[in-house]
């Protein structure tokens, strides 16, 4: 699904409202994607080259003109402002900064409180208390929340902050600034396109480059000068720390490029290649004595799914606990900067004479890698490109129901279904489900949930919640009662008769590249055929699931 999608019934979805809306932001970001925004204020004082760059996560804000976000932190009362938006939802669905201040605006849907921005269902209509299923940002700031049940309300509005002094603003760490008189704040925060504040970009980030860092290396194009990290949360991406290029190598032609747009996902052949296929290079082997393209050789079952350390060491976790090294990942550097080309998806073809012999990340002076980390200002528009037509899956807020089978993952996986009419695989992360006619766990287009069926949780398939294989045997009480499912996946199931015992168990599905996932009309990805490689099937507690 690419984020111009139909929006629909899962991952994110919106009534038709919401969507025009959608679409008419992103008719107005692909315009703005590549402007350079010289008259925008800079994440610091001063006055930079600003991009907006597109991240495709949701909660990520960036100022399109003038203004500040507004954070609290809630241990010290202290007010903070700053121009990194890169936000997040906490557990409770406040949209906090990274270090888990909230960030600020109207907090009802008045509006008329300031506060806190809370993504949940206060101030719904009726007194709806649904959970919350998606939300939209506005570049006026509105936040529109729409509930599982498709009621939708505005709940809250974030707004912005600017001073007729910036240079006053002072360093308060992580990107943040604190402030007194002499910066000459607005008498009070206001809404982003009022005023002459700018206008809010969801799904994008500012990326300022200083003229301190477009010069912080003599005699290089601005294009070659390193350029800030930005955390995306995707294993596979990839950002160096320091100097040194990525090497790739095409094996069609066998020819060498460099690169420090380290966005990557793994094929269905288990390696690890950038968006236009070409193979990451280092040491291929766990003995990492012999060099070739970076290969994921097993399918893993994991905490973090992959793990690709400082020093390039690409981590993975088997099934019984032991874990496994896929090989190393190595950088070089090049001796003539000023003689590179680059082409397309920011490579710079390597000519053997002008690079350093491949290295360890963060020996021979060069840089460390940032696992879950871009640095965008390295992408070109074919890189871009691909990624707004990826699939970027966060962490959302987790709120409880009064439904027994409704079920959330605190951290990374999928539910499989499956439709028994096709007998295809879907993966879906909305665990909004039903019993149906016959007892079995169903979405709500009737598609059936997988795990393991009997009580020595050894059978897969379709899950059922009955009084089947009873401890009491076939002649015991088969009439079930009530049912619960713990945080292991375990679905405990209790008879009339007040027997009770594990019926099933519910397992999740892992991915590898979770952006190729296919989306279908009800926003739930096909896994079968598979668009990418996977992972095996596997007990929540193993993948860190367990709430």
């Amino acid at each position: 699904m690419t984020i111009s999608s139909r929006f629909s019934s899962n991952f994110y979805n919106f009534p038709a409202r919401v969507a025009r809306r959608l679409r008419q932001f992103l008719f107005a970001l692909s315009i703005l994607m590549f402007t350079r925004l010289g008259s925008a204020q800079p994440l610091t004082p001063g006055t930079p080259i600003t991009n907006i760059m597109v991240t495709a996560i949701q909660s990520d804000l960036a100022i399109s003109g003038p203004g500040y976000f507004i954070l609290h932190d809630p241990v010290s009362g202290q007010m903070y402002v700053t121009r990194f938006g890169q936000f997040m939802l906490d557990a409770n669905g406040y949209l906090v900064s990274r270090d888990g201040m909230p960030v600020q605006g109207y907090r009802d849907a008045a509006p008329t409180q300031f506060g806190d921005i809370q993504m949940d269902n206060n101030g719904a209509p009726g007194g709806d208390t649904s959970a919350v299923a998606s939300y939209l940002i506005s570049s006026s700031g509105m936040v529109d929340v729409e509930l599982a049940d498709g009621i939708t309300f505005a709940r809250a509005q974030v707004l912005l902050q600017n001073f007729s002094h910036p240079e006053y603003l002072q360093p308060a760490g992580k990107q943040s600034y604190e402030w007194d008189g002499r910066a000459a704040a607005l008498p009070q925060p206001l809404a982003p396109g009022s005023n002459g504040l700018g206008s809010l970009v969801a799904g994008s980030l500012e990326q300022p480059v200083s003229t301190l860092e477009i010069n912080r290396v003599n005699g290089l194009p601005p294009l070659l000068a390193h350029g800030l990290l930005h955390a995306t949360g995707v294993p596979t991406d990839l950002g160096i720390e320091g100097n040194g290029y990525f090497i790739l190598r095409d094996p069609a032609s066998q020819s060498l490029y460099a690169s420090r747009a380290g966005a990557f996902e793994v094929d269905s052949n288990g390696f690890l290649i950038n968006y236009s296929g070409l193979r990451v290079q280092g040491f291929k082997d766990d003995s990492l004595s012999v060099t070739g393209d970076i290969q994921i050789q097993r399918e893993p079952v994991a905490n973090d799914l992959l793990t690709i350390t400082r020093s390039g060491n690409v981590n993975f976790n088997l099934p019984d606990g032991t874990s496994g090294l896929a090989g190393q990942i190595l950088l070089s550097d090049c001796l003539q900067p000023a003689q590179l080309a680059r082409t397309n998806f920011s490579l710079f073809p390597v000519n053997r004479a002008g690079w350093t012999p491949l290295a360890i990340p963060g020996q021979n002076g060069l840089g460390w890698l940032a696992q879950g980390n871009v640095e965008t200002k390295q992408f070109d528009a074919s890189i871009f490109s691909i990624r707004r037509k990826l699939n970027f899956i966060s962490q959302g807020s987790i709120q409880a129901t009064t439904n027994v089978s409704d079920l959330a993952i605190s951290g990374p996986g999928f539910f499989v279904l499956r439709d028994a009419t096709s007998n295809a695989f879907y993966a879906t992360r909305n665990g909004h489900f039903q019993v149906d006619g016959g007892g079995h766990l169903v979405a709500m287009n009737g598609w059936r949930l997988q795990g393991l069926t009997d009580p020595a949780l050894s059978v897969p398939g379709d899950l059922i919640i009955d009084g089947a294989q009873s401890p009491e045997g076939p002649d015991g009480d088969t009439n079930v009662a009530a049912f619960a499912i713990d945080a292991n996946g375990d679905v405990n199931v209790e008879l009339s008769d007040g027997t009770t015992y594990t019926r099933a168990m519910i397992t999740l599905q892992a991915f590898y590249n979770v952006q190729a996932l296919q989306t279908t009309e009800e926003s739930i990805s096909i896994i079968s055929p598979l668009p990418c490689r996977y992972f095996r099937m596997a007990f929540p507690v193993r993948l860190g699931l367990a709430a």
